[in-house]
């Protein structure tokens, strides 16, 4: 929640003009900020449900804190870094107030639970390397303040994800980078929100174990993500098995996903059928079901369709769980953990 992904259908349709692989990219067509109608409409899905403590299903909503700032880094000739507070974006969108104003009412309302994603959602040396290189594809994006796009490369070893902003190209020369990206992140996330997040998520989950002695510093104790973690190697990576409970050499625990919601990403799936299936098979085995899913499909101001079909499939998710296992009990991540 709250990086910058396609900014608006007007950047869309002139991006996608030169650049055909968006087409392809359900991220780069649909991804957007979440606006006031957004939160009011999955709010009100969550808060229409409560389990037996009365408590309502919660979003763990995985936040990264900043933005890139255009402005000042194309005055630099893109060899300095400079970002902006992630609410100091949402300010700047129609209804902004009003917007981090139902941030504050959904986690009052305990349906909406911030944790720390990162402080970006961006590999900032590789992309300030390709935009001083004159990359077209991300050029163009950067003139819409706009990072997120698949981009066209002559070099076929270098890593193409973006996205993935804990990866690395030359571990000696980032690593300064990433820890002080993780300390500012979370110190950013405690003066907006009050608190320390003690969970945190690597973008596309990829980080190298170097950096859990960070994160515990900032006292994270828990690591979200899926049961691979991506560990950077000089030109691949190496892929480390995840389970949850698991306890790393650093001291932190492990929670992996083991269910998923993600309707935009796969529009023909049956996901009421399979969400169950999924819960099933945890809580056969007296395991928590975490589902994973992205804001990708609860956001609407690039599609209204999307996001209201990805409500309705919610809704019926969420009655179906309450009548197949009418004693669940809703939990945030890292409250299943710490509590």
């Amino acid at each position: 929640w709250c990086t910058i992904r396609m900014p608006s259908r007007q950047a869309y349709e002139a991006l996608s003009k030169q650049n055909s692989m968006l087409e392809n990219d359900a991220f780069a067509r649909f991804d957007t900020l979440a606006n006031k109608a957004d939160l009011s409409r999955l709010f009100e899905v969550l808060t229409s449900f409560k389990d037996q403590h009365g408590n309502h299903p919660v979003i763990t909503a995985n936040t990264i804190v900043a933005n890139p700032d255009f402005p000042k880094i194309e005055a630099g000739g893109f060899e300095e870094y400079s970002y902006e507070p992630f609410y100091e974006t949402i300010k700047r969108q129609p209804d902004g107030g009003e917007i981090l104003g139902l941030w504050k009412e959904g986690i009052e309302q305990g349906v909406f639970r911030p944790q720390l994603h990162g402080r970006e959602h961006v590999h900032v040396p590789a992309w300030l390397r390709l935009l001083r290189a004159g990359n077209e594809d991300l050029l163009a994006a950067f003139k819409w303040q706009c990072f997120g796009v698949p981009y066209r490369s002559r070099d076929k070893n270098k890593r193409r994800n973006l996205q993935a902003a804990f990866d690395y190209h030359d571990l000696g020369k980032e690593q300064a980078f990433q820890r002080l990206a993780v300390t500012e992140a979370a110190q950013l996330f405690y003066d907006y929100f009050g608190y320390f997040s003690r969970s945190f998520i690597a973008p596309a989950y990829i980080w190298h174990p170097v950096l859990e002695e960070t994160l515990r510093k900032v006292d994270v104790q828990i690591l979200q993500g899926i049961s691979l973690q991506y560990i950077p190697q000089s030109n691949s990576y190496q892929k480390k098995i995840r389970f949850t409970g698991q306890v790393s050499a650093s001291g932190v625990r492990q929670v992996v996903r083991n269910c998923f919601f993600e309707p935009v990403l796969q529009p023909n799936r049956r996901w009421e059928d399979q969400v169950l299936k999924r819960i099933a098979k945890a809580f056969k085995v007296r395991k928590p079901a975490i589902l994973g899913t992205h804001r990708i499909n609860f956001v609407g101001s690039l599609s209204h369709k999307n996001r209201d079909e990805s409500l309705i499939q919610l809704r019926a998710i969420l009655r179906q769980i309450q009548k197949n296992w009418p004693e669940v009990e809703f939990i945030a991540t890292d409250q299943l953990v710490l509590n």
